[in-house]
Order: structure tokens, then sequence, then C-alpha cells
């Protein structure tokens, strides 16, 4: 009988340990399970406190530029290319001495000269050189001078980019189905400004930034997805933040930079957001890189595998490509980039 009773005690010892140690367990699995709600909703609410304090110096910073003068009338001199007046245009131009004098010079190159005879009037030269190619050098010149550089990248290579992602979206835009002069010029230009979140970011933390950058590159994780991590908002809604609230553009650009991440609908993107989706997709795909050394999603590559679908076919993308880097490669020399 002891030896039943002494066996049967074990029993129950162990067995109360057992369901001590399933207790113990439960608690700490509940406790850990709690601590990581916690931390979750604790990092949650970094990230949405971090995310309205960027937002706070967007709309609060003297840092940030005011959209330009000349930029603005220009625009609403080209708004109807049928009623532009050329002489008004040039006078425009010619209250700028320093883009008058590119424009001249530009117009006399050998690319849209052609061996014509030289130009000295402006009038002259924007004939030449047409308003969508004056719409591109005046941006070209204005545009970089704008944001203040740390140094965190490289700038010259992000508006190489960002002009040849403008232009490739253009001349898509030109192509397509659907297309208005409206259309062709706000692909443009929401293909030029796509990346210019970057640059805000550069602007309202430059040394936060430029940390976020390194951690990207380092981990060959999406610059976007570190953004978010590190600010609680990533560069397309911060740019297309800037775009809307600050510089009052059309909701077609507005939308294309806060989407350029996003895949479009299968079909031919007629739109300006899936145009510059393309044309960014495009430029990263081939080697035109934005200078920030960011990671890109392996969509863009599975996207461009599709272009069939798309009703464009790789060559006729990749000869358009080329247009735009020549015409690139031609002003680089204007581009008021140090």
């Amino acid at each position: 009988m002891n030896m039943v009773s002494g066996h049967c005690e074990r029993i129950i010892v162990t067995g109360l340990l057992n369901i001590g140690s399933l207790f113990s367990y439960i608690v700490r699995y509940h406790i850990s399970n709690r601590v990581c709600i916690v931390n979750r909703i604790v990092q949650s609410k970094s990230r949405s406190l971090r995310r309205s304090q960027v937002i706070k110096r967007l709309r609060e910073s003297n840092n940030l530029p005011v959209f330009p003068e000349i930029l603005h009338r220009l625009e609403s001199m080209l708004a109807d290319t049928k009623r532009v007046n050329v002489n008004k245009v040039a006078e425009l131009i010619e209250s700028e001495p320093v883009i008058a004098g590119r424009v001249i010079k530009l117009a006399n190159s050998a690319y849209y000269g052609g061996g014509r005879r030289t130009l000295e009037s402006i009038p002259l030269a924007v004939n030449r050189l047409g308003f969508q190619t004056l719409r591109t050098l005046v941006y070209s010149c204005v545009l970089p001078e704008m944001f203040q550089t740390v140094g965190g990248f490289d700038h010259l290579q992000f508006w190489r980019h960002s002009l040849t992602v403008g232009l490739l979206s253009r001349d898509l835009m030109t192509r397509s189905i659907e297309r208005t002069l409206k259309t062709i010029d706000h692909a443009y230009l929401a293909g030029l400004m796509h990346g210019i979140g970057v640059l805000v970011f550069e602007t309202l933390v430059p040394h936060e930034y430029s940390s976020t950058l390194e951690v990207a590159k380092e981990s060959s994780r999406l610059l976007v997805d570190v953004e978010r991590e590190m600010f609680g908002i990533d560069h397309t809604e911060l740019g297309a933040l800037l775009l809307e609230s600050e510089w009052s553009m059309d909701e077609s650009i507005v939308d294309a930079v806060r989407h350029q991440l996003n895949p479009p609908n299968p079909h031919p993107p007629h739109n300006v957001r899936e145009t510059v989706f393309v044309a960014n997709a495009v430029c990263l795909v081939y080697g035109v890189s934005n200078g920030t050394g960011m990671n890109y999603s392996s969509l863009h590559l599975e996207y461009l595998a599709h272009l069939g679908k798309l009703n464009y076919d790789k060559e006729s993308v990749e000869r358009l490509l080329e247009l735009a880097k020549n015409e690139v490669s031609t002003i680089e020399d204007f581009l008021a980039i140090k």
C-alpha cells in the first residue's frame, strides 16, 4: 500500500508540476502576447506621431519653395496651345536672363539647330524649339535650384532620371488612343515631379533622411518601406501633399505621384497615373536610376513582361526610351545642378 501510495503521490506531484508549467507557459504567453500588442500599438502611435510631425513641418516650413511664378505664368500661357501668343511667351522668357540665354543656346545647338542659321531672337528660338521643348528646358532650369541639397544622394542622376521619366511619360501618352493636349502635358509634369517627395524629405529632415537612405541601401529594402517605418509616411505621399496643398497642381498629376508604385489595371495605360508608372518602371528596369540607390519592387519587371497586353511591344518602348535619353543628354548642360 505504501508503495502504491508513494507512486500515486509522485504522479500527482508530477501532474501538478506539469500543470504549473503549463499555467506558467500560458501566463508567459499571454504576457508576451500583450507586450507584443502594446509594442505594436506604441509603434503605430509613434509612426502616427512622426507622420503628423512631418506633415506639420510640410505645412509650416519656410524652407520649402512655393511654385515659381515663371512656371505658373508659363503653364497659364500654354494651357490652350491653339491660342498661345508666341510673343507673350518670349517676353516671359526674356524676363529671366539666365533662362533666355539657355533657350538661345539650345535653339542653336546641333540637335535643334541642325546647321541652320544662328538665332539671336527669343521669339525665333521659341518657334524653333517648340512649346514642349521650351517647357522642358524651363523646368530643367528652375526646379533643381528650388531645393537645398545635403549630399545624401546623386542629385544630377536624380534629375536625369526625373526628366527621362517625364519625357517618356509624355511620349507614351502621345501614342495613347485617348490622348489630349491636357493629358500629354500632365503626363510630362507628373513624370518629371514623381520623385519630388524625396527632395521634400531632404529639406524637412535632412540628417534623418540621409540615414534612411543608408538603411534602405544597406538592407536592400524598398525605400518607401523604410520611410514609412521611420516617418510614418513615404516620399510618394509626401510629394503628392506638396503638389496638392502647396502647389495646387492638377488632380491627375497629384494622383500619379501618390500612386506611382501601384501597378495599373491590365489594360492600355491611358490615364496619367498608369503612364507614369510604366515610364518609371521602364527607366528603372533599363538602368536609368534615380540616384538614391533605392531598391524597387519586382512588380516592375513582372509588369513590363506583359507589355504586349498593353498594346506596347518591347522594341517600341526601348526606342521611346532611347529618344528620351537622347533628349535628356542634349539639354543636360542646361540643368542647374552643381
